[in-house]
């Protein structure tokens, strides 16, 4: 994440991109995480969290964690896994 690029709008609410970072990096399963920005028609701005994990998962326990520990305004609209 670029250090402009640590808060963007979307959907009209102020997001901390690291924020979003270091709570996905807080589940067990997880050993990196890349945040993108695209542009949205919908949102102005969306995120992609790119999330290398140290061990299969589910897309779904990622996006529950996201749900539980995230405003649900902030949880990135794409998730991409991939395992190493």
């Amino acid at each position: 994440i670029r250090s402009r690029d640590k808060t963007i709008i979307s959907g009209g609410e102020k997001i901390n991109l690291i924020k979003i970072k270091n709570i996905l990096l807080n589940h067990k399963a997880i050993d990196s995480v890349d945040i993108k920005i695209y542009k949205s028609k919908r949102w102005g701005e969306a995120i992609e969290a790119n999330v290398i994990l140290n061990r299969e998962i589910r897309k779904e326990d990622i996006k529950d964690w996201c749900k539980d520990n995230l405003p649900r305004y902030s949880i990135p609209k794409k998730i991409n896994l991939i395992v190493t």
